[in-house]
């Protein structure tokens, strides 16, 4: 199964893609497998989300004590 090519632009038609590529996948593999991936997918995310906030706070943190 190949990964779908998404465009620069990000179109719904890479939404579309994606939604039957995941589609593919949730059918071909087993439901135990796939559902670890989400999950391991989601964690890692979580984890970037996590490392933005923390950035971002303390980038504020710095112009705030700046200011004063």
């Amino acid at each position: 199964m190949k990964e779908p090519e998404i465009s620069l632009d990000f179109t719904i038609e890479d939404i579309r893609k994606i939604r039957e590529y995941d589609a593919e996948r949730y059918w071909s593999m087993p439901r135990k497998e796939f559902w670890a991936e989400v999950n391991a997918d989601s964690l890692y995310m979580q984890g970037k989300i996590e490392e933005v906030r923390e950035k971002r706070l303390t980038q504020e943190n710095i112009g705030i004590n700046k200011a004063m």
